[in-house]
């Protein structure tokens, strides 16, 4: 035999082995996507009931039925409502009232906010607490929710956040979580059908985003994000090997209560680095109630002569105020600067508008209505 033929024998030899390691390699993934798929269908039958989801579910529409009752729009609550409802709001949050991290999570800004919510939370929800079980799965939907609320508070302070999309939004990426890191083992269609659904409904928030101005959408990447990272590390911790149902069950407690720890330090050590100075929201909050003086008022007026009475004797004046306490805040530190500066826009262009539309109210004119439109959009857009 030849060497050539003696080499051509050692490649031939080389690729059967390579392709008996293939094989041998398919057979193994086979064998386990096999025995998850049947150890799923066991535990099927035993899968328990996602009542916390339920819980979660009832406790957002008991707290928007309590708001309607009260009296708050069942469509369109004011921003006003909302802080006086918990709201997440820089001014208030950062000077101490953190518990609104949390409430701001179960207020929804009307009935189409929450009805997207709950549908959200109907779909996705049950099916990853049955994934990862009550404890596992609260501490995915709260430490999502205070990580989302976290995340709008830095972004944008002066905004007030409602809403259980960052909460609701986390406990997907959670799902996400699972689904990467049991790739291997799950059915190639049901990762794919996880990953399409995944670049949808990041394709949606980006298009919702674009179209519309009053989006959170720091609330939504920090709380997608939060919950990726929270689902796969209990999933990734929970692959220690166990000997009985009831051991997997307390060792699904102790990652919880672990993981959860973790996540509390997460949100206590922003909450730190979050905190204002007190003289900065004595500002913020002068702002806030200056503002809804100045348009109390405004707002109730029926006729155009009550609206003309309002501005000169109400309104015009509180915007005035406002311009200039503005103008005494000389010194200011660097983070707040540029939400100042936007107040301080704010309140110029709205006493200009407050005083073209004054002047048109006066004289009938409609081109000077026209102007104070325009002059209100830039004051609106200044924020």
């Amino acid at each position: 035999m030849s060497e050539r033929d003696d080499g051509a024998e050692i490649v031939s030899l080389a690729d059967r082995r390579a392709e008996r390691t293939r094989e041998v390699e398919a057979a193994d993934r086979e064998a386990r996507r096999a025995e998850a798929d049947s150890r799923a269908r066991q535990q099927q039958s035993s899968r328990p009931e996602p009542y916390a989801s339920y819980v979660l579910l009832g406790l957002n529409v008991a707290v928007w039925l309590l708001m309607v009752g009260m009296g708050v729009d069942a469509f369109e609550p004011s921003s006003e409502e909302l802080v006086d409802w918990g709201a997440n709001f820089g001014p208030k949050t950062a000077s101490g009232q953190w518990w609104r991290l949390l409430t701001a999570t179960f207020l929804h800004g009307g009935l189409i906010h929450l009805g997207f919510n709950i549908y959200f939370l109907w779909v996705i929800g049950r099916i990853t607490e049955q994934i990862f079980r009550a404890p596992a799965y609260l501490v995915i939907y709260f430490g999502s929710g205070l990580c989302a609320s976290a995340a709008s508070l830095a972004w944008n302070p002066i905004a007030p956040s409602v809403g259980a999309s960052g909460a609701l939004l986390g406990v997907f990426g959670a799902f996400l979580g699972f689904t990467l890191r049991r790739r291997e083992v799950l059915p190639p269609e049901f990762v794919q059908s996880v990953r399409r659904n995944a670049m949808v409904l990041i394709g949606l928030n980006v298009a919702v985003a674009f179209f519309m101005s009053n989006i959170d959408n720091a609330a939504h990447v920090g709380g997608l994000v939060a919950g990726l990272g929270i689902g796969y590390l209990i999933t990734t911790l929970a692959e220690r090997p166990v000997q009985s149902r009831q051991e997997s069950l307390a060792l699904q407690r102790r990652l919880s209560l672990m993981v959860g720890a973790g996540v509390a330090v997460l949100v206590a050590g922003a909450c730190v680095l979050l905190r204002t100075d007190p003289e900065i929201m004595v500002v913020y909050d002068q702002v806030e109630v200056l503002n809804r003086t100045a348009f109390s008022a405004y707002n109730e007026a029926e006729t155009d002569e009550d609206r003309a009475k309002a501005i000169e004797e109400v309104t015009l004046p509180a915007i005035v105020d406002l311009r200039e306490a503005l103008a005494e805040v000389e010194q200011a530190p660097r983070q707040h600067r540029e939400d100042l500066d936007k107040f301080r826009v704010y309140a110029e262009k709205t006493e200009q508008a407050l005083r073209t539309e004054l002047e048109a109210l006066r004289s009938g004119d409609p081109l000077k209505m026209l102007e104070a439109k325009r002059l209100y959009e830039e004051a609106e857009s200044a924020l």
